[in-house]
C-alpha cells in the first residue's frame, strides 16, 4: 500500500485499528487512527468509513469524559446516514449508551425506541442487533434502578441467545440476571 496507496483500505485498516484501540482502552491511540480513518475517507470519498470513524472518534471522547463531543460526532454520523443502512442501528445503540452514561435517561429511552423499530428480526445481523438492543435496555434499567426490569431483560435475552445458541450473550445475561 505504501508504493500505490488506496485511501479507502488505508482507511479501513486505520478504522480497524482505532476499534481495537478502543477495545484495548487507549483512547489516544484510538483517536489517531480514527482521525487518520476520517482524512482518508474524505479523500476516497467512502461514506460508511467516515461515519464509522466519527462513531469511533464519538466512543474515544465518551471514554475520557468530552461528553459533549462525543455525542456531536454521533449525532452528526447519525444525520449522514439512513435509517435503511446497516450502520445506522449501530449508532444509535452507540448513542442510547451514551446518553445513558450521561444520565439523559429519557432521551436514551426514545433513541432506544427507535433503534428497536428498526432492528431486523429475520436477517444473519438480527442475533447482534436484537441482543445489543437487550444489553443496552438493561444497561437504561439498571441506571433507572429498575432491578426487577433488568431481570425481566435479562432472561428475555437469555431466551434469545439460547435460541440463536449464542453462549457468550447467553453468559453475559446470566450474570446480568445473578446481579439483579
Amino acid at each position: 500500500l505504501a508504493d500505490e496507496p488506496n485511501c479507502w483500505l488505508l482507511g479501513a485498516g486505520h478504522l480497524n485499528r482505532s476499534a481495537i484501540h478502543l477495545v484495548q482502552s487507549d483512547p489516544e491511540a484510538a483517536r489517531v487512527h480514527a482521525e487518520e480513518a476520517l482524512r482518508l475517507s474524505e479523500i476516497s470519498g467512502h461514506a460508511y468509513n467516515s461515519v464509522a470513524a466519527m462513531a469511533n472518534l464519538s466512543h474515544v471522547y465518551q471514554q475520557v469524559g468530552h461528553y459533549d463531543k462525543a455525542e456531536k460526532l454521533i449525532t452528526d454520523a447519525l444525520g449522514r446516514m439512513s435509517s435503511k443502512e446497516r450502520l445506522y442501528v449501530d449508532l444509535l445503540d452507540s448513542y442510547a449508551n451514551l446518553l445513558i452514561e450521561t444520565d439523559a435517561l429519557s432521551r436514551a429511552e426514545e433513541v432506544l425506541k427507535e433503534f428497536f423499530s428498526l432492528v431486523p428480526k429475520e436477517s444473519g445481523r438480527s442475533s447482534w442487533c436484537r441482543m445489543s438492543f437487550h444489553n443496552t435496555r438493561a444497561r437504561l434499567l439498571m441506571r433507572k434502578n429498575l432491578w426487577h426490569g433488568v431481570a425481566e431483560e435479562s432472561r428475555r435475552a437469555i431466551d434469545l441467545a439460547d435460541s440463536f445458541r449464542d453462549r457468550i450473550w447467553g453468559l453475559r445475561f446470566r450474570l446480568l440476571l445473578a446481579e439483579a
